[in-house]
């Protein structure tokens, strides 16, 4: 009879979610839907900058989060399989990250111009790029759950 060894990694402990991205996206699309009907939207986009940043800070401490702790710790427990997940997975911090970014692009060509046709247009593109970052925030959440859901019997500490 061999005698088998079992190793096990732990995966450190922390309070980890989407729900504040989630949250500060409500912010942002509201502030936007203010900006349009604003006859002055300077304050308002003011606050749309100031939420904005705090999104990107809050995505980048969540991503360094992931990239740095939580997912080098489960690679080394994935399967080949499970790798390739973990690749799609930070392949989808890209997209956000770069969705991030065209929103600031965007909002950095002048949506805070007087000409109210301008709000309306840079309004609309922004409001459909945070739609197409709740898709992309809410399927990366989803496939994230699975992976770690699936990784998790073999760690012995998960507490996402």
């Amino acid at each position: 009879m061999t005698a088998q060894i079992t190793t096990t990694t732990k995966l450190p402990k922390m309070a980890h979610g989407h729900t504040r991205l989630i949250w500060l996206l409500d912010d942002i699309e509201a502030h936007l839907d203010g900006i349009r009907g604003s006859e002055d939207p300077a304050l308002i986009i003011e606050e749309l900058i100031s939420y904005t940043r705090e999104f990107n800070d809050e995505l980048d401490e969540h991503i360094g989060e992931e990239e740095t702790r939580i997912f080098p710790a489960a690679a080394r427990v994935a399967s080949q399989e499970e790798l390739e997940e973990l690749d799609d997975i930070h392949d989808e911090h890209r997209q956000i990250e770069a969705q991030l970014q065209e929103f600031w692009d965007i909002l950095s060509q002048g949506c805070e111009q007087k000409n109210g046709a301008r709000h309306g247009v840079c309004c609309d593109k922004l409001i459909t790029l945070v739609s197409t970052m709740r898709q992309t925030l809410a399927a990366h959440s989803a496939h994230e759950r699975q992976f770690l859901s699936q990784v998790e019997p073999r760690v012995e500490d998960l507490d996402l």
